[in-house]
């Protein structure tokens, strides 16, 4: 597995990976209309290349399949953080995460926070986050339970 940022050109497959993540793994927790808003049928593909384009995340390949992705900025946000359904358990999060916390620590962060999905939750616990507030936002007449987590580093 590699661990790379980002390469324009990879939008589609990226997305693939992103809408199985979420239609499979975070279907299981949330209303299928928060799934559908989350992860269109038929999602802008412009508007998703200039997120990529602004974000630059990290992405996990294995060979010429992309498995993973994960996104932090500036102040140790850590935002898009996905891992394919059928290659997670096998350390790509936690691959991903280690590059997310080297990134922190080079721009001397010291803190990493995140807005986590129930789904996402006891992975970010593994990785040493804690949950500093449990949020039921609600979205299109559904609760959408999340949690902001942080990890001093």
């Amino acid at each position: 597995m590699n661990i790379r940022r980002y390469l324009e050109g990879e939008e589609p497959a990226i997305w693939q990976m992103y809408y199985s993540a979420t239609r499979i793994s975070v279907a299981k927790d949330y209303h299928r209309e928060l799934i559908d808003r989350w992860a269109p049928h038929d999602k802008n593909m412009t508007q998703w290349a200039k997120r990529l384009k602004e974000k630059n995340p990290f992405i996990a390949v294995i060979g010429d399949e992309i498995v993973g992705m994960a996104e932090i900025d500036r102040e140790g946000f850590i935002d898009y953080f996905y891992v394919h359904p059928s290659h997670q358990g096998r350390g790509i999060g936690k691959r991903l995460m280690d590059t997310l916390i080297t990134e922190a620590k080079t721009h001397a962060l010291e803190r990493a926070f995140a807005n986590v999905s129930k789904t996402a939750k006891t992975f970010f616990e593994s990785q040493n986050f804690e949950v500093t507030e449990t949020r039921k936002n609600i979205i299109l007449n559904h609760v959408a339970l999340n949690f902001r987590m942080a990890r001093t580093l």
